[in-house]
């Protein structure tokens, strides 16, 4: 697995962890407040739910198919189409909040029976964030 250098010791700290998964590089990560669960964004547009005891991934957050309230629309893609560039944790590490560079930020529900984007924040990406910020500390 390899190590990396501490910056303030200058000693070698060994990787006790690779978890491989996603198909691009990752952009961000997030821990849950208890150290157990990670969550990941990456390039290739997705997130990952990863088990930090078992370093095994429980869940991949993309994009899917299906169609909006009306019925006669279009299909419409509800996750990510571009690079995830950031995640964080809700206060009760039950939410995570993306931003892309698709210019949207979207609200996930990781309650594992929802699993789901909940929300997306298009178009002012500053009043989006502001939002989003708001969510987080609910």
């Amino acid at each position: 697995m390899g190590a990396v250098q501490n910056a303030c010791t200058r000693a070698q700290v060994p990787c006790r962890l690779t978890m491989p998964g996603h198909t691009s590089y990752v952009s961000s990560v997030a821990v849950t407040s208890n150290s157990e669960v990670c969550i990941t964004g990456s390039a290739d547009l997705t997130l990952r739910v990863w088990d930090l005891q078992q370093g095994t991934c429980t869940a991949v957050l993309r994009g899917k198919y299906g169609r909006d309230s009306d019925a006669r629309r279009a299909l419409t893609h509800v996750g990510h189409t571009m690079t995830v560039v950031d995640v964080a944790l809700g206060s009760n590490d039950k939410t995570v909040v993306s931003a892309s560079l698709d210019l949207t930020i979207k609200v996930w529900d990781l309650r594992q029976e929802c699993m789901s984007c909940i929300n997306t924040i298009s178009g002012d990406l500053y009043l989006a964030y502001e939002w989003a910020v708001h969510v987080l500390i609910l």
